[in-house]
């Protein structure tokens, strides 16, 4: 969601809440076209909160992929050092090859890479891993090594699947921003005219939160001011 919408969201809710205020529900409870537009408005808050949820999936899975990764970099990083040691105490040149690495080379490139990487230093320390006790590498630390590396692989797809669920949220909210506008316009404001005499805070209360509704959705340089005058409908002097 832009900054303009999430304007005109904000706007949109404090022209619902004080329809739906305590003080002012029982002055248009009894007129059934106002409550079914009220519930209508209120039925379109909850669909675009619902596809703000959907576009801030993707920042999420982002953020989850990258957890993943660095734990699995520091437990990689971790066998491998303490695995290299012992390599290269006991003369072992093979393993002391297949572990060298400095932590950002282990999480570094493609998805692929990184887990080939994690699974291959995991794989060399399991061919030892009776004579690295003493250096702090155990079957449950390569258990958990293990677990990283099939935690960091479930993310993988992660961010793109939010990103494409994400793209059909934001052509979905510019729908329900448009049938916002539609039944504010069309219909609830001309009901809530007649209150003009009858409810005037009600009437004010309204009118001022459409005023800032009609101010954010026009919130683009150039654009003129919407003014009290503007908000509702014109009503005939009498």
């Amino acid at each position: 969601m832009n900054s303009k919408q999430s304007a005109r969201l904000r706007a949109i809710v404090a022209v619902l809440a004080i329809l739906t205020s305590e003080k002012n529900k029982a002055l248009w409870a009894g007129k059934p076209p106002l409550v079914k537009a009220i519930a209508e408005l209120a039925a379109f808050v909850a669909s675009i909160s619902r596809c703000v949820e959907k576009q801030e999936a993707k920042d999420g899975a982002v953020a989850e992929k990258k957890q993943a990764l660095d734990e699995l970099g520091d437990t990689a990083y971790e066998v491998a050092t303490a695995t290299k040691a012992w390599a290269s105490e006991n003369g072992n040149k093979s393993i002391a090859g297949r572990m060298d690495f400095s932590r950002s080379e282990i999480t570094k490139g493609r998805d692929s890479s990184v887990l080939a990487r994690c699974e291959s230093i995991h794989t060399s320390a399991d061919e030892v891993v009776d004579e690295l006790e003493d250096h702090e590498v155990t079957p449950a630390k390569l258990k958990a090594l293990e677990k990283k590396v099939e935690a960091f692989r479930q993310t993988q797809s992660k961010p793109r699947q939010a990103l494409v669920t994400g793209v059909v949220a934001t052509k979905e909210l510019s729908k329900l921003f448009g049938q916002v506008s539609e039944l504010l316009t069309q219909r609830l404001d001309g009901m809530m005219v007649g209150f003009k005499t009858t409810q005037p805070e009600l009437f004010g209360e309204y009118q001022s939160a459409r005023v800032v509704v009609q101010a954010s959705s026009r919130a683009k340089a150039g654009d003129n001011a919407v003014s009290a005058s503007d908000a509702l409908p014109k009503t005939k002097a009498a």
